[in-house]
């Protein structure tokens, strides 16, 4: 158990959807201002559910604390300078209380922030650990780790439980459903943009990065690498293909910000990964893609395009053992590379893969067991207080 403290006024002044997975779910409903409010609570990406941290976070007061929490993104490019300076306050009341006590600072971030070096984010810490989700591999190493999406357990709300490992005799079965840019989308300017990442995207087969020409172009590549591997795939007849294109993902559309946790398409959407042995998880509009972890949940395994990624606590678990990991030079070849590692694994192989990538996702990647293994950090960071 790992005794964390933050102060939730510095929330007051923050957008909803500013505020961190660990925010939501160590606060309880009264101290919440968001939970209070009957149309936030309508609204998924604003309310969030409730995630069981198990037995690794606990919110306590300032003395009896071993590391203080910082459970706010700083997104001034998608939300305005409000939340940036709501960031800027909250990230000096921090370093005040840091220095007073010696405790180190936890920040939790969703998208580039400390990891981009073009942001330039200098942030008035002095003591911090940065956990982030969408690291890349040549940015930043120290006191910055890739962290874990916070997600519920999936195959217990939509699946029963059960891994139900999906014979190899069967054949590959891929799923995808969700976003894939510029396929699939409505005519306008930004769809033009997409089909110009697209074509960028192909100068990565004769050896050229197209992420670094993107980045000086001053935008990303998005979606482009799994819009590659989704057209070969589609292309290949010996590969069973459950797809289904959306227009707008659920984070940018507002459309989709008041979907039922129990819609048809959120229940589907997970159906489809347990029916399929496996699910493409390359990176959206940051360098991660949640569907990676719903897929390990779900004990199936990830086909994922390495876009310089970092991993969750790289130092300790072999992705190569549970993933299908494909370099951005080959995702045009992807449909090829799963009917070889299917072909090259055993259906006694790919039993015990499923079931393994379950267990991945139990004992290192749920919240609760991710943020369990904070403590060895914390206590090299902790300092004498002043």
């Amino acid at each position: 158990m790992t005794d964390v403290y933050f102060d939730p006024t510095w929330l007051t002044t923050v957008e909803a959807r500013d505020w961190q997975c660990l925010a939501r779910n160590l606060l309880t409903a009264s101290d919440d201002p968001v939970r209070q409010d009957p149309q936030a609570r309508l609204d998924f990406y604003r309310c969030c559910e409730v995630i069981d941290l198990g037995d690794s976070l606990r919110l306590v007061p300032l003395e009896q604390a071993e590391a203080i929490l910082l459970p706010i993104s700083h997104r001034d490019q998608y939300f305005g300078t409000s939340s940036a300076a709501a960031f800027a306050r909250a990230c000096r009341a921090a370093d005040q209380l840091s220095g007073r006590t010696g405790l180190p600072i936890v920040v939790e971030g969703i998208t580039r922030d400390l990891t981009d070096p073009a942001r330039d984010l200098q942030l008035p810490l002095n003591n911090y650990l940065y956990l982030n989700t969408a690291i890349v591999a040549n940015g930043p190493a120290e006191r910055v780790h890739s962290h874990t999406y916070c997600l519920p357990d999936y195959l217990e709300k939509y699946c029963q439980g059960r891994v139900d490992p999906i014979e190899a005799s069967a054949g590959p079965t891929v799923s995808f459903w969700g976003v894939c840019a510029p396929f699939g989308q409505r005519w306008s300017k930004t769809r033009l943009f997409d089909y110009g990442r697209y074509a960028l995207s192909h100068l990565d087969a004769i050896g050229l990065d197209s992420e670094r020409l993107a980045r000086r172009l001053g935008t990303n590549m998005k979606h482009a690498h799994r819009a590659r591997v989704v057209r070969s795939i589609q292309a290949c007849p010996s590969l069973v293909f459950d797809l289904r294109l959306r227009p707008m993902g659920g984070l940018v559309d507002g459309r989709f910000w008041l979907e039922s946790d129990q819609s048809s398409y959120r229940q589907g959407f997970y159906e489809s990964i347990h029916r399929s042995l496996y699910s493409v998880c390359c990176r959206g509009t940051e360098n991660y893609a949640i569907r990676f972890y719903e897929t390990l949940c779900l004990g199936r395994i990830p086909v994922v395009v390495d876009t310089d990624l970092r991993w969750p606590l790289e130092e300790c678990i072999d992705y190569e053992r549970h993933c299908l990991i494909i370099p951005k030079s080959k995702a045009g070849r992807a449909a090829e590379l799963i009917l070889e590692h299917h072909q090259r694994h055993s259906n006694e192989q790919l039993r015990q893969q499923q079931f393994a990538n379950r267990r991945l996702w139990e004992t290192h990647l749920s919240p609760a067991s991710f943020y369990g293994r904070l403590q060895p950090l914390l206590r090299r960071l902790r300092q004498p207080p002043q």
